[in-house]
């Protein structure tokens, strides 16, 4: 018997593998989520997962670029505060995505934080034209600084700040000045 052909407007396995990778990092440790959980939180048998991902970090790293990266890059083109500004906004959809970036920061798992970080790093590097290993060693220790200190930041803030705390945060002269940095490491 052939397998019966989805709908267009079905919601995909590897979705809803995506899906409970999410709903799970929100509530587990990343290092206590088992192959096992996924396959029970997106109700798919287990074999589907190894279909269509190796492992545990396959499946983070790939919930990452469909979900954050994508749409970081064209976000990322503008200023620290447009940046601000769109993830604050209270258009659900961004703050869903600012709450994603923040689990990954908030992890407590090197693999996360290091995914997050080089992620955000190559977007922004990638969006003026540039690749991270043409930069003087000086400049690339400065942009993992600079890039390890947010991941930290946001990683840390707590979940009662308010949006006018966070844009306070990132209009702030700190921000402003990494910024500044950010920019003339891309444009030099």
């Amino acid at each position: 018997m052939a397998r019966p052909r989805q709908s267009e407007n079905a919601i995909t396995a590897r979705e809803r593998i995506e899906e409970a990778f999410w709903r799970l990092l929100a509530s587990n440790d990343y290092n206590k989520i088992s192959i096992k959980m996924l396959a029970a939180e997106a109700k798919v048998n287990h074999n589907s997962i190894y279909y269509h991902y190796k492992n545990i970090d396959e499946i983070a790293k790939s919930a990452f670029d469909s979900v954050i990266i994508h749409d970081l890059r064209p976000i990322m083109a503008g200023s620290i505060k447009e940046l601000c500004s769109v993830f604050l906004t209270t258009q659900s959809d961004y703050q869903s995505r600012f709450g994603r970036i923040r689990l990954f920061a908030s992890s407590g798992s090197d693999y996360l934080q290091s995914l997050l970080k080089t992620g955000l790093m190559d977007v922004w590097l990638s969006q003026a034209g540039k690749c991270l290993e043409n930069l003087s060693l000086k400049d690339q220790l400065e942009l993992d600084f600079i890039f390890s200190g947010i991941v930290a930041m946001l990683g840390r803030g707590d979940e009662e700040m308010s949006k006018e705390e966070w844009v306070n945060l990132f209009n702030g002269k700190l921000f402003q000045t990494l910024f500044y940095e950010m920019q003339r490491i891309v444009l030099e």
